[in-house]
């Protein structure tokens, strides 16, 4: 069987799934987004402890989340400065050891970003927490360490976070909000907050979403 059925590099470090459910990270951990329990860094894989059915996993700038096979339950560990974890944090806040996001349950599908993380739920909820300061959240909050639901936005089935910035599929056609300087691709050029999605044109039938640094990348569109 192959090595990993799931693979993520994020800020500084790596995390794979192995056909068993357990996961595996390595690189820089110094905030804690090896999961070790300890903020430690590892140039060869360690195993993340208690996370033994992940069926995806997703890495951040230094934080990382998995989803889990059977209920599709989130978990997630690393810098939580921004609540980006999901859970209250802080300026220095590290969660080192895997933590259960308790609305996580029914998730379909996630996108981490530096400092902000992004889900779309069964319902076609699409929800972020985190950093927000760059409209990254899709709702004009700054900041928050619970999720919050992007009004007037159903039916989404794929999300990706960059830096600044989170797109989504809604029906096949891409969505970008966050930081307004080319990465939205809604043809605007101006350096601003976008808080609200922006439609990509001519992607129409897009199946995959991915989100870098600073720009957006979709698979399938443009018939």
């Amino acid at each position: 069987p192959p090595w990993a059925v799931s693979l993520a590099a994020g800020g500084s470090h790596t995390c794979g799934v192995r056909p068993s459910g357990e996961t595996w990270c390595w690189g820089r951990g110094v905030q804690g987004q090896l999961g070790q329990g300890v903020a430690v860094s590892s140039a060869v894989p360690v195993k993340v402890a208690n996370i033994v059915d992940a069926a995806q996993v997703f890495t951040g700038g230094s934080h990382t989340c998995v989803l889990r096979k059977s209920t599709a339950y989130v978990a997630c560990w690393g810098s939580n400065g921004s609540g980006q974890l999901g859970t209250a944090g802080g300026d220095s806040a590290i969660e080192a050891a895997p933590a259960g996001l308790g609305s996580g349950k029914g998730t379909l599908s996630l996108g981490l970003g530096d400092a902000h993380t992004c889900a779309v739920r069964l319902g076609g909820e699409a929800q972020c927490w985190g950093k927000g300061g760059d409209g990254q959240l899709g709702t004009g909050t700054s900041n928050s360490a619970t999720p919050l639901t992007i009004a007037a936005f159903t039916g989404s089935t794929v999300v990706a976070a960059g830096v600044k910035h989170s797109c989504s599929l809604k029906a096949g056609v891409p969505y970008c909000w966050g930081l307004h300087d080319l990465r939205l691709g809604s043809g605007a050029s101006a350096v601003l907050p976008q808080p609200k999605p922006q439609l990509v044109p001519n992607l129409a039938g897009a199946t995959g979403l991915v989100a870098g640094a600073a720009m957006s990348c979709a698979l399938g569109g443009g018939h």
